[in-house]
């Protein structure tokens, strides 16, 4: 019995070059990121005080964020990388957690869940 041809595909070369430096001229081009400032796990563990539906969807107000600490925060802020949020909706903020978030954004990470992605201010609760 013969056998059934096998189709035959018919690869094409492409030039691609990478988007990032490769020669170590292109390297000593790069400069340093700035420092972000991780706190601790102890200094990212915040303080729930509300429900999270409570903070979300109550009256809230944007507040720079130099005024945000000790306030309750009304929106998720998680930077990327790593993408794990450093506060929930409900939780009250501290500075370690604002100052992570103040230079993260300056090193290059990204806040995209909150109301202002470049953390200038925070989504707050407004506590009656």
């Amino acid at each position: 019995m013969p056998s059934s041809p096998t189709p035959t595909t018919t690869a094409r070369r492409r030039s691609w070059s990478p988007p990032w430096p490769t020669s170590p001229t292109d390297l000593d081009d790069l400069r340093p990121a700035p420092p972000v400032d991780v706190p601790s796990p102890e200094e990212l563990t915040l303080e729930h005080v509300v429900l999270p539906r409570d903070a979300f969807f109550g009256p809230t107000e944007q507040v720079p964020i130099a005024e945000a600490e000790g306030r309750i925060t009304a929106e998720m802020l998680t930077p990327y990388p790593p993408g794990i949020p450093a506060a929930l909706p409900g939780e009250r903020l501290n500075r370690q957690v604002l100052e992570y978030l103040r230079t993260g954004v300056e090193a290059g990470m990204v806040v995209p869940d909150a109301a202002d992605q470049q953390v200038g201010s925070i989504r707050v609760a407004i506590e009656k």
